[in-house]
C-alpha cells in the first residue's frame, strides 16, 4: 500500500487530555506488518491549531494540513491535498488508534517521545550523470479522455531501439512505483536503458501529473492506459515499433496479457513480475493466510479470518448485482459477527469495521478484482512470455501461479513461455529472510541485480 499520498483527517478522543497539544508528535502506521514513521507538527494559532506532516522515509516533508480542530476532546486534522483519516484515543501520553486510507484501516501509535525517524539507505537509486537521454512525456488515453504523464529514457545512438512499458502494481503508484523509499521502476529503467532498451514509465491515472480518477478505475481501465503507452511508443521515431514489450509488476503483470492478447496492439513480448494466474479472491485468501502466519498471528485467528473471507466472497459473488447490495452486505456482515462471535480489532467499534469492509469490497477496483480470472487473457497471448516469481513472495505465491502459467501455455500452444521461481526473493524481488511485507522498508536492496540481468538477457536474446 502506498502511504506517500496521505490525506489526513485526524480524530483523537481525549476527555482527559491534560498535555499541551502543540508540539511534535512522533508516530508509526502499521500496514500489513510494515511500520511507516511520521512526525506531526502541531502549532497554536489565533483561531485554533495548524499542523504539518513529515514522512521521512518517503522524503515527504512539511505536508500542510487543511484544517486542525480540537473540540470536545476530539482533534480533527484534514488535508485535501492527500488522503486518509486517523482515529485514536489518548492514554498515558500515547495516542492509539486506526488510520484509514482508500478503504484500508491500519493501527497507529503517536506520542511526544522523540523517535529517530530516519531516511532509509537506498544504494541502487540511480544518480546523475546518466549515460542516456531522459524525456518527460505525456500521452493520451483517448477512450477515457485522460492524459498520462511519464518519463521516457532512451539509449545513446540513432536507434531505433527495442522498448518496454513499465506497468505498476495495485494501489495509486507514481512512475517509479515508489514504496517505502524504494523506486523499483526507476532502477529497472536505468539498468535496461544503459543496456540499449528504451523504457517508458508513467504515473497512474489520478496520481502525480496524470489526470483521471484512480478510485473509480478497474484493472481493465488500467489496461487501456497501458495500451495507450504502447501506442505512444509506436509513434516515436527512435523506437522500433515491432519490438515493444511490457514489463508488469503484480497487477501490472496481470495487465500485460490483457494488452498482449489483443493482436492489434502488436506486443513483442511481456515480462510478468509476480503476475497473477488465479482469481483475486484466491489471491487474497492465500495472501492473508501466509502474511498473518509469518507475522506470528495465532492459528485460530488465521482460520477464523479465512472462513469469514470465504463466506464474504461467496455472498458478494451471489448478491453484488442486487440494487440493495450495500444494505444487504451490511446486514450480512453484522449477522456473521454476532453468530460467530467474531473478534474485532481492538479499539475499533463494530460499525467502523463494517464501514471499512463495505468501502473495500464495493469499490469498483475490488469488485472487478475479486472474480476476474486472468487465465483467459493469458490463453490468448501468443507473444514470448517471461513469468517470474520470488520463492518467498507471500502476496502472489509462485506455486499456484507459475504452475498454472505452464499449463495454460501448453493449452494455448505458445511455445515461448518461460516460468522461473527465483530463490529467496519477495514480492518486490528483494533478497529477503521471510518474505513478509514488514521487511520491505528495512531491506536496502530495491531490486535484485541478478533479476535485472535475467530480464535484460531474455529481452536481448529475443
Amino acid at each position: 500500500m502506498k502511504i506517500k499520498t496521505l490525506i489526513l483527517a485526524l480524530f483523537f478522543q481525549t476527555a482527559l487530555f491534560s498535555q499541551e497539544l502543540s508540539g511534535d508528535w512522533y508516530g508509526d502506521i502499521e500496514i500489513s506488518g510494515m511500520k511507516l514513521g511520521f512526525i506531526l507538527h502541531i502549532t497554536k494559532a489565533d483561531d485554533g491549531y495548524n499542523s504539518k506532516l513529515d514522512i521521512p522515509e518517503q522524503k515527504a516533508m512539511g505536508i500542510p494540513m487543511s484544517s486542525t480542530v480540537y473540540l470536545d476532546g476530539v482533534l480533527k486534522i484534514v488535508s485535501k491535498e492527500l488522503g486518509g483519516e486517523f482515529e485514536g484515543k489518548y492514554s498515558e501520553n500515547i495516542f492509539n488508534g486506526t488510520f484509514s486510507q482508500n478503504g484500508g484501516v491500519y493501527p497507529f501509535t503517536m506520542s511526544k517521545e522523540i523517535r529517530l525517524v530516519k531516511e532509509q539507505i537506498r544504494p541502487q537509486e540511480p544518480k546523475p550523470k546518466f549515460p542516456y537521454k531522459i524525456e518527460n512525456v505525456t500521452f493520451k488515453n483517448p477512450i477515457d479522455t485522460i492524459e498520462l504523464s511519464g518519463t521516457l529514457t532512451l539509449p545513446k545512438g540513432r536507434g531505433p531501439f527495442p522498448a518496454v512499458v513499465l506497468v505498476s502494481g495495485s494501489g495509486p503508484q507514481d512512475r517509479n512505483e515508489e514504496i517505502l523509499g524504494h523506486k523499483p521502476f526507476w532502477v529497472i529503467a536505468d539498468y535496461l536503458t544503459k543496456n540499449g532498451i528504451a523504457v517508458l514509465r508513467y504515473d497512474d491515472r489520478g496520481v502525480g501529473s496524470s489526470t483521471g480518477n484512480f478510485s473509480s478505475a478497474t484493472t481493465m481501465d488500467f489496461a487501456r492506459d497501458a495500451s495507450s503507452a504502447v501506442d505512444y511508443l509506436k509513434k516515436y521515431k527512435k523506437v522500433d515499433k515491432n519490438k515493444i514489450g511490457i514489463i508488469g509488476h503484480s497487477e501490472g503483470g496481470t495487465i500485460a496479457p490483457i494488452v498482449a492478447s489483443n493482436p492489434k496492439n502488436n506486443i513483442g513480448f511481456i515480462v510478468m513480475l509476480a503476475g497473477t494466474a488465479i482469481p483475486g479472491s484466491e489471491i487474497i485468501l492465500k495472501q492473508q493466510e501466509l502474511i498473518s502466519s509469518v507475522n506470528g498471528e495465532e492459528e485460530e485467528d488465521i482460520v477464523e479470518n479465512k472462513n469469514f473471507n470465504i463466506a464474504l466472497f461467496q455472498f458478494i459473488q451471489e448478491n453484488q448485482e442486487s440494487p440493495s447490495f450495500n444494505a444487504d452486505l451490511r446486514i450480512y456482515i453484522d449477522n456473521y459477527f454476532v453468530e460467530n462471535k467474531t473478534k474485532l480489532p481492538e479499539g475499533m467499534p463494530k460499525s467502523k469495521v463494517i464501514d471499512f469492509l463495505i468501502n473495500t469490497y464495493t469499490s469498483p477496483w475490488m469488485s472487478f478484482f475479486l472474480f476476474y480470472d486472468p487465465q483467459y487473457a493469458f490463453l490468448r497471448t501468443q507473444c514470448p512470455v517471461l513469468a517470474l516469481n520470488g520463492s518467498k513472495d507471500l502476496q502472489v505465491t509462485p506455486k499456484e501461479n507459475l504452475s498454472l502459467f505452464k499449463s495454460l501455455a501448453e493449452l494455448s500452444g505458445n511455445q515461448n513461455v518461460t516460468t522461473l521461481e527465483l530463490p529467496n526473493l519477495n514480492h518486490l524481488f528483494q533478497e529477503c529472510e521471510t518474505g513478509s511485507p514488514s521487511e520491505y522498508g528495512k531491506i536496502e536492496q530495491t531490486f535484485s541485480p541478478e533479476v535485472l540481468v535475467l530480464i535484460k538477457n531474455w529481452i536481448v536474446e529475443l
